[in-house]
């Protein structure tokens, strides 16, 4: 699976797309559209945590994966049971909605 995320000011995400959160959970549980959907993970480079946290998240070698994936978006095709199974997975630099989403 590929996880690429555009949300490039995300202190969980380096310049190349690869997120390195432990968790990734997007929400929106009565979505119908990508717009409704929401990386709850994202978290702002410009916070006051990143200064306190910089180092800890630049030190970590672990890559997101599909199995740190989940998903509130119930309506999804891709999930189950909370599970992401989508072979690849977009989130969008604007607003870190879930452009795989597909109901």
């Amino acid at each position: 699976m590929a996880l690429n995320c555009q949300r490039h000011e995300c202190i969980h995400n380096n310049t190349d797309g690869a997120c390195f959160a432990n968790i990734i959970r997007v929400r929106g549980i009565f979505s119908d559209t990508t717009n409704e959907t929401t990386c709850t993970s994202f978290l702002s480079r410009s916070a006051n945590l990143y200064m306190e946290f910089a180092s800890e998240f630049d030190e970590l070698e672990f890559k997101a994966s599909q199995s740190n994936i989940f998903c509130e978006a119930s309506q999804c095709t891709f999930n189950h049971g909370g599970d992401c199974n989508a072979k690849n997975v977009q989130i969008e630099a604007a607003n870190a909605c879930c452009q795989t989403f597909k109901p």
